[in-house]
């Protein structure tokens, strides 16, 4: 009898533990990533992409602001912003800040739900549901991040394309509101991504298959997204319960081929996907998947 009763009383003390570990300890455990991506044009020197996604960002995170403005020491050619940066109606001053020794790279973002509307409660059953009914928050002051970040040079590109030049290397760009809210709108960017850049790189939040199938048509060498927190609660040999959007579950983070090399686009797309460095502060909790940025390396292609 003593082992029936020492059982729940075992299993209480792991998932206790288990939600103090999340919520305490890998919430806060910032990391990271680095990949390397041949998408630059044979005989180039590399060219480093700093990668930011999610960061929910609300005033009282000092830890992970620093920690943000800290990787200007990576000395990064880009940053790319996929959106989700806030979590609080008074959010935008305290972001701005942890952005600012970035804003002085040559950047480019998009804007997303959760840059538009405050966070709700919800029920977390719902992310497994195919389509639930979309809830929004108060509207937070998203232009006020835009328009910071488009101060300092950074380019906007929601439903929009553009180019920069980094390092003596030409970057084409075009990019998507958030196909999450169904704001995308691709008739505004179509066309076949700038032969004569040195790079080609599209910029969404949510990776929602039937946009990027459109990005790679259309040339693009490189995908950037966010949104799925890489699942943000993972089980270890299993990985993501959810992805929230269409992308499949063994695609949820990092980098992925998405397109092979064809004859209309020789180089093939790849994808990344950044498991993003926040959460809603209604669900203050991470497992097996700790809040992260990502210094993308393009290299060389083969000849």
């Amino acid at each position: 009898m003593r082992w029936y009763t020492a059982l729940p009383t075992a299993a209480l003390a792991t998932g206790a533990a288990t939600v103090a570990y999340a919520g305490l300890y890998e919430r806060t455990r910032w990391t990271l990533r680095r990949f390397d991506v041949p998408g630059l044009p044979p005989g180039s020197r590399p060219l480093s992409v700093l990668h930011l996604s999610d960061l929910h960002m609300t005033a009282g995170q000092q830890s992970k602001q620093q920690w943000v403005a800290e990787l200007a020491g990576l000395a990064p050619d880009l940053v790319v912003d996929t959106g989700d940066n806030l979590a609080g109606f008074d959010a935008v001053p305290p972001t701005l800040r942890a952005l600012d020794p970035l804003l002085d790279v040559p950047g480019a973002f998009v804007t997303s739900s959760n840059d538009y509307y405050a966070p709700r409660p919800k029920n977390p059953l719902k992310y497994f549901k195919r389509s639930h009914k979309r809830v929004h928050g108060a509207e937070l002051p998203w232009r006020d991040l835009r328009d910071g970040l488009t101060a300092r040079g950074w380019l906007d590109l929601t439903n929009a394309t553009g180019s920069l030049t980094v390092d003596r290397r030409r970057i084409a760009f075009a990019g998507l509101d958030d196909p999450h809210l169904k704001r995308d709108r691709y008739g505004k960017i179509a066309g076949p991504a700038d032969p004569a850049a040195d790079v080609r790189i599209g910029v969404v939040h949510s990776p929602e298959p039937r946009v990027l199938e459109r990005f790679a048509a259309d040339g693009y060498d490189l995908l950037l997204c966010g949104h799925t927190h890489g699942g943000q609660l993972r089980v270890p040999g299993y990985g993501a319960l959810v992805t929230n959007c269409g992308i499949d579950r063994d695609r949820v983070r990092w980098l992925h081929r998405w397109a092979p090399p064809t004859a209309a686009n020789p180089n093939g797309t790849w994808l990344h996907i950044s498991a993003g460095l926040g959460t809603s502060p209604y669900a203050p909790v991470r497992f097996a998947c700790p809040p992260e940025a990502t210094l993308l390396t393009l290299t060389a292609r083969s000849a």
